[in-house]
């Protein structure tokens, strides 16, 4: 069993290396939220980005014993998942509601892991498994670190979605099984529409409110 601790509770349930729910917001997992900022694509502008992984459900399609999922939600570049069986291989992210996901961050690392290293990777994101299509297709050369990925739709606004993948179809030097080791998912905080009537404040206390996930 799994041991997740709260600041007032200690949950325990049944716990596989291929699957992992990180939907308690109390928990500690060592998963730090942070606020990021990225430029867009086309301009200078900067606008921040939450880490929204832990609201999903994760799940791989298989697994060498002491590399599962949770090696890659751990913050630590030294652990990996690796998966055991025939390509693809896959990382999938169920979120419960409709989620704005601008940007996924793959870690990788190519001098260590050598043939286990993805050299082509797809995006897909859909209502469920069944009807998962493809965002994006990424051809990768010995990757080593934060890969990034925008992810927009064909009006160039973020995708909307309930389920993310991240299936591997080829690996460097023709290699079987896989290596991923963090992988990151970013929603934007858009900026509240408040009403003119209401006007405008400096004060901090209603700054706080300014900006919603």
């Amino acid at each position: 069993k799994l041991l997740l601790h709260s600041s007032k509770k200690t949950y325990s349930y049944p716990y596989k290396e291929k699957f992992l729910s990180l939907e308690l917001p109390r928990i500690i997992m060592d998963q730090l939220d942070t606020t990021f900022d990225f430029r867009t694509k086309d301009s200078d502008s900067v606008i921040a980005n939450r880490e929204v992984g832990t609201l999903g459900v994760w799940s791989v399609s298989s697994c060498k014993s002491g590399y599962g999922v949770r090696n890659l939600r751990d913050n630590s570049f030294e652990t990996y998942w690796q998966s055991d069986g025939v390509q693809p291989h896959w990382v999938t992210v169920e979120f419960p509601k409709k989620t704005n996901v601008r940007k996924i961050g793959i870690y990788m690392d190519y001098i260590q892991d050598e043939s286990y290293t993805p050299s082509k990777i797809t995006i897909l994101s859909g209502y469920s498994f069944i009807d998962l299509k493809v965002e994006i297709e990424l051809d990768l050369y010995e990757p080593k670190g934060w890969k990034y990925v925008d992810l927009f739709d064909e009006d160039h606004n973020y995708i909307r979605t309930f389920v993310l993948q991240i299936k591997i179809t080829n690996n460097h030097q023709s290699g079987r099984d896989t290596h991923l080791r963090q992988v990151k998912i970013y929603s934007p905080i858009t900026e509240s529409k408040v009403p003119k009537a209401l006007g405008e404040s400096t004060d901090p206390n209603f700054l706080i409110y300014n900006y919603i996930k």
